[in-house]
């Protein structure tokens, strides 16, 4: 995928966000929201900055420091999830975790 076409389906997610149309629906839930929003956005910058990281300050190789990057930021997305569904009137949402897959899905696409 080139960054363009990363650039530009990122762009139509959150402009689909804000328009007053019926909404995507996923596992039940709304799919384009604020919360989703701030899914993808956080889990894009976790993997950047993890890559970052791991490249220039570890040992690691560029596609070691990828599978370490997506694998962190998606682990602190599922214990965030976890976390939430502790907490009294909050539950775990399949939704956010997807959100937070291609929040790092797509800024690998575009940072590597």
């Amino acid at each position: 995928m080139s960054k363009k076409f990363c650039f530009g389906l990122f762009l139509l997610i959150f402009i689909n966000m804000y328009l007053h149309s019926t909404p995507l629906k996923l596992f039940g839930e709304e799919l384009f929201t604020r919360n989703s929003a701030t899914h993808i956005l956080s889990a894009g910058f976790l993997y950047c900055y993890s890559y970052e990281m791991l490249e220039n300050t570890s040992s690691l190789d560029k596609s070691k420091s990828v599978m370490v990057s997506f694998s962190i930021t998606n682990m602190i997305g599922l214990f965030k999830e976890i976390f939430d569904e502790k907490q009294r009137g909050n539950k775990f949402s399949y939704k956010d975790i997807f959100c937070n897959l291609v929040g790092s899905a797509m800024m690998y696409a575009m940072w590597r």
